[in-house]
């Protein structure tokens, strides 16, 4: 073997390793983000309080979901596929390839009317309540009044999001930008949760087990899936990764190690928080290990806030690629019949989120006296919607194997990676669903199923009045290329 063949076998190796660890760090960062901090606490739609107070049966969920995300993944990577020549790689697209176009364009209003105002809402009022709360533990809760507090929150939450919309309106590069730093930053506070875990343990400090209900519910294995599950939904964002890849051999075990290190990774911090705070709040977790230096308490709550932040940037980048991807694919009507700027894309998304954000935050207001339970309660709600999406897409690329109605890259052993999340989602799915319904029993509950029914109510008149302008504005063009 000559020396050149010996070197470019040597250098596609190491290309080879080289594009394997960049997948493997690109799911890290897409996917290690805010839901540990949102959603792991012992409150009613917190992973520790859904659990009924059962740390382990907790971590037992996160270990599932960490499982059922690995297996959905390898999926996805075939789903992603079709998009190869033609086409954008977003969930929406896959439905219109698997399920039709009809599937496609219902889809795409859900994931533009909900699925972003509602995280980029979140992250706002979160990322500021924070900072709210932080100070009240440094200095005291009466620096300002209730309503003093909620002005604030409200206010700056509402402008972070419009802030970070003109910010990525014409040019996605300082987004990027801050993308980039944070997901090195937000590693920090997560450091020092781990570490801080096990030290607090070590010293015997009161924590989530020794306080563990010890319950076993069939219904908290359910109801912990949905705080979970938004936790892991940046995955999905993880299979459109393949396209910038050359060796496409690396790309299933590039994105099952990353997503499995991810739900592993998950696995450690929730035992850390357990072992640092009674309450499963890894803000709890700071002051117990910072009780004589409190102004670290406070500067690893404030890096937490900008790590939270990022979502709002995220989604004010992805968001309006979306509505490009969507009207570009044909799933939402476009009058001009052209490729829509990111400009105008930006405008349309940012209105949406800020309305459905801002009609949250007045409902909750009104119901709840605060800024955030209605649109933390909805999140899960998304969530659970959005892997129902997904759960439709995997039956539709199993389906796909037996019509080969759309070309794919077959991923070998795709029908026993499927096998157990389609299994685990329908009947968790179910429950999860039957559960939202029996919130109507409650007047303080009944905002969340009122919200679902609400959403499905206007996705279906938005869909409606989508399909009837395309069947017009599709016969228009036929009749004109007729004429000519």
């Amino acid at each position: 073997m000559s020396n050149l063949t010996k070197k470019q076998k040597s250098n596609k190796r190491t290309n080879k390793v080289f594009e394997f660890l960049t997948l493997f760090s690109l799911v890290f960062g897409l996917m290690v983000g805010s839901g540990i901090y949102l959603k792991n606490r012992n409150t009613a739609g917190g992973v520790l309080g859904e659990a009924g107070q059962n740390p382990y049966l907790a971590i037992t969920m996160w270990l599932v979901i960490g499982l059922v995300s690995t297996l959905m993944i390898l999926v996805f990577v075939e789903a992603a596929s079709s998009t190869k020549n033609q086409g954008h790689s977003t969930i929406q697209t896959w439905g219109s390839k698997f399920l039709g176009r009809r599937v496609g364009s219902f889809y795409a209003i859900f994931f533009i009317m909900f699925y972003v105002p509602v995280l980029s809402g979140i992250g706002a009022l979160f990322s500021v309540k924070t900072i709210i709360d932080a100070t009240d533990k440094l200095v005291g809760e009466q620096w300002l009044s209730h309503e003093g507090k909620l002005a604030i929150q409200g206010s700056f939450a509402i402008l972070m999001m419009i802030g970070f919309m003109v910010l990525n309106m014409l040019t996605t590069k300082p987004g990027h930008l801050i993308q980039t730093i944070f997901t090195f930053f937000k590693f920090i506070p997560l450091a020092i949760v781990i570490i801080g875990g096990f030290i607090l343990n070590f010293q015997g400090n009161d924590n989530a087990f020794d306080n563990s209900s010890g319950e076993w519910k069939t219904e908290y294995f359910f109801l912990t899936m949905a705080p979970i599950l938004f936790s892991f939904d940046g995955f999905i964002f993880a299979a459109a990764l393949q396209k910038d890849v050359e060796h496409k051999e690396v790309v299933a075990p590039g994105l099952f190690f990353g997503v499995l290190g991810v739900s592993l990774f998950y696995v450690l911090i929730s035992i850390a928080i357990f072992f640092g705070s009674v309450d499963g709040n890894v803000f709890t977790l700071f002051d117990n290990l910072f009780q004589k230096a409190p102004g670290w308490s406070f500067f690893f709550k404030s890096v937490v806030a900008c790590t939270i932040m990022t979502i709002v940037n995220g989604y004010s980048i992805v968001g309006p690629k979306g509505v490009q991807a969507s009207m570009d694919d044909n799933l939402i009507f476009n009058k001009k019949d052209k490729i829509v700027s990111h400009r105008v894309a930006a405008v349309i998304q940012g209105i949406i989120s800020l309305s459905i954000v801002s009609l949250l935050i007045t409902c909750s207001v009104i119901i709840n006296n605060n800024l955030i339970d209605i649109i933390d309660f909805t999140s899960n709600t998304i969530t659970v919607m959005a892997f129902t999406i997904y759960l439709s897409v995997l039956i539709g690329v199993l389906v796909n194997r037996k019509t080969k109605r759309v070309e794919v890259e077959k991923v070998k052993g795709v029908y026993w990676f499927a096998a157990f999340p389609i299994l685990f989602l329908t009947v968790s799915m179910s429950y999860v669903y039957f559960d939202l319904f029996k919130k109507f029993s409650s007047v303080e509950t009944m905002f969340d199923p009122l919200f679902f029914i609400f959403s499905l109510v206007v996705m279906f008149i938005l869909w409606g009045a989508n399909e009837k302008l395309l069947k017009k504005y599709n016969s228009q063009k036929e009749i004109s290329k007729l004429v000519k």
